[in-house]
């Protein structure tokens, strides 16, 4: 009885340890359920655009850097992310990648997805469905949540006595 636990536990360990295919060994999170400042993201995608590189001087080294734009998708939504140096090379467009550790970041009321110091990606033989028509998240003010704005039914003055609308007047706008 004992020697079954620890084949069982043998198992799960070499089952939890098996990385040869890096997006089953993860939850991996759609592009559509980001939010604003996310950090530690596992995402599995597709690059749809790649913009040409841009180089950028640092003010205060003045060391030189490359950076780039790509627009990469899954099958919910789409989202820009920011490249830098030696990952340009490494993306091209219509393949699938592994994001590991990636953050979102704003800019301009924009959520952008990076790769940061920690993150990784890795190419992925997993086939993933995009469209041109998805929802784009990297419009500005996409993660945020609407606020419903409700109005009382009675309204107050000042004073704290009813107002035109309680006592069965039209309100001041409505005219």
């Amino acid at each position: 009885m004992r020697m079954d636990t620890s084949l069982d536990a043998h198992l799960i360990m070499t089952h939890i340890t098996d990385n040869s295919n890096p997006a089953s060994s993860f939850n991996s999170t759609e592009i559509v359920h980001l939010e604003p400042r996310m950090t530690c993201i596992n995402i599995l995608f597709k690059v749809i655009e790649k913009s040409l590189i841009r180089i950028v001087r640092s003010k205060s080294t003045g060391t030189e850097y490359k950076i780039c734009e790509c627009i990469v998708g899954d099958s919910t939504a789409r989202i820009k992310l920011t490249l830098w140096n030696d990952d340009i090379e490494l993306v091209e467009p219509d393949h699938s990648y592994v994001l590991s550790e990636g953050f979102i970041s704003m800019h301009d009321e924009c959520m952008i997805l990076s790769k940061g110091r920690r993150g990784r990606i890795t190419p992925s033989d997993e086939e993933i469905e995009t469209s041109m028509d998805s929802i784009d998240m990297s419009r500005p003010f996409m993660g945020r949540q609407r606020k419903s704005k409700t109005r009382p039914v009675t309204t107050r003055t000042l004073e704290g006595t009813k107002g035109r609308e309680a006592r069965g007047y039209c309100s001041r706008k409505s005219f």
